[in-house]
């Protein structure tokens, strides 16, 4: 009698199952088994400067002197005659190819340069 009704369970139980691959028999709720989460021994990251803030760098030496752009520009030497071209040509510079040079800029006059070309300045006196 015992297996007869062991039988008759599996065979029920198989017929659920194939009715209905994805659900449980007889209502049983399935119950997420999840593992404590132990911690591997790694140690952090820590990326000097990684969060931009400048913290950690430590100190390098003496900055050089305008590195912060607070004090405006200033000319070194002697600019090259003609370097605005405001004489209307390439007085005092070194020329590849033809290149010409043109009125109207934001300044005045300006060299147009096309493909090959170039214009240097000759050194300073």
């Amino acid at each position: 009698m015992v297996r007869r009704l062991a039988l008759l369970f599996v065979t029920f139980a198989g017929a659920v199952i194939a009715a209905a691959p994805n659900v449980l028999p007889f209502g049983i709720e399935p119950t997420a088994v999840r593992a404590t989460p132990t911690l591997s021994g790694a140690q952090p990251l820590n990326v000097t400067n990684g969060d931009f803030s400048g913290s950690g760098l430590g100190t390098v030496g003496t900055p050089p002197t305008n590195s912060d752009f607070e004090t405006a520009g200033s000319t070194t030497g002697t600019p090259p005659t003609n370097n605005d071209f405001e004489t209307g040509n390439f007085t005092g510079w070194t020329l590849t190819g033809s290149p010409t040079v043109q009125s109207g800029g934001p300044t005045g006059y300006y060299a147009e340069l096309t493909s090959g070309q170039k214009v240097k300045c000759r050194p300073s006196p």
